[in-house]
């Protein structure tokens, strides 16, 4: 009876011990997972398609510039133009930034993946791999926060665009032939 009660013991605290480690890799391949979708999200988003509006939006500056003045605008020019100008900087950002996030969101996942393989191979304990897995939950959610943002302000950023610019376009042929 003795022999038995140990033999359950013993197997009740390898069950429990198993369960803790595949929790542990579990909540980190989610993790992985979560990161995979915000790349997926980036890439759903045409980066080449942006850099063309942020082009066309910085030419349109430019000839809206050529034609401007000061004087004989309406207050719906006025409201287009105010309209406008608040694309740039989110169209701007997101092609410079694509790279980077795609770059920290690789390395984060490859981090996450060489924790699991690490703590899997029993060369990390669990008190270390928790400590690691926090700091890189934590890098990784700050990370996939930083991107959601940024893909928020393109997606307004550009539907704006697909808006205003027919508008903007008109405005420009308009003041050129009023010149």
């Amino acid at each position: 009876m003795k022999k038995l009660s140990f033999l359950v013991i013993i197997f009740s605290i390898l069950f429990f011990a198993c369960n803790s480690n595949d929790q542990r890799v579990n909540e980190a391949e989610n993790l992985i997972n979560d990161l995979d979708s915000v790349k997926e999200e980036m890439q759903a988003v045409d980066s080449s398609e942006i850099a063309l509006k942020s082009q066309s939006y910085m030419a349109n500056i430019e000839a809206i510039q050529s034609v401007f003045n000061d004087t004989n605008h309406t207050d719906e020019e006025w409201e287009l133009l105010t309209q406008y100008s608040t694309i740039k900087k989110p169209l701007r950002d997101y092609s410079k930034k694509y790279s980077i996030f795609m770059k920290e969101l690789n390395y984060s996942i490859t981090q996450i993946e060489s924790l699991i393989y690490e703590y899997e191979e029993g060369s990390i304990d669990s008190v270390k791999y928790d400590s690691y897995y926090h700091t890189e939950m934590e890098v990784a959610n700050n990370l996939m926060l930083q991107v959601q943002v940024e893909l928020t302000k393109t997606k307004e950023s550009s539907n704006k665009y697909d808006s205003l610019n027919p508008q903007i376009e008109k405005y420009i042929e308009e003041k050129k032939l009023n010149e």
